[in-house]
């Protein structure tokens, strides 16, 4: 089989986007594990006392205090600016899509591709799962191009 090499075009422009895609998916994880739920300030008794709620599950954290008012704005502050990293990121991909298309680097299967992504969201690739198959080609797009196997792909 021939394969056809990516140029050096399609190569910067593979690096390019895998390097913006890897750092908005930490950016995405690092939001939902430091910055998931909210926090207020509730008052019992005539006191004031920060809680955390993640989930259904509310957690007390003091009364309020220099050190619970830090807490507080520590949190709001950074949960604004870990939105505003994820939002400059996803503006990013999006600006790269249309060329990633024009230079033929987005051939993975629309149903493929979300399905690669929820299973990515869980976590599960690299320790549950892998890709094989006709499928892991597109994974390794940077190396060979798929469109060498026009009718084996699924």
């Amino acid at each position: 089989m021939d394969f056809k090499p990516l140029s050096d075009e399609q190569l910067r422009q593979l690096t390019d986007a895998r390097q913006v895609f890897e750092a908005w998916r930490h950016a995405d994880v690092a939001y939902k594990q430091r910055f998931s739920g909210s926090m207020r300030w509730l008052t019992r008794r005539g006191r004031d006392y920060l809680h955390r709620k993640r989930g259904k599950r509310e957690q007390s954290l003091g009364p309020r205090s220099a050190q619970t008012e830090m807490q507080y704005s520590a949190f709001i502050d950074g949960r604004s600016q870990a939105k505003d990293r994820l939002r400059a990121l996803a503006t990013r991909l999006d600006e790269m899509a249309p060329v990633n298309r024009a230079l033929g680097l987005g051939r993975v299967p629309r149903l493929t591709a979300r399905i690669c992504r929820r299973l990515d969201q869980a976590r599960l690739f690299g320790s549950h799962l892998l890709i094989v198959g006709t499928n892991a080609l597109f994974r390794d797009r940077g190396h060979e191009d798929a469109s060498a196997f026009p009718g084996r792909l699924s």
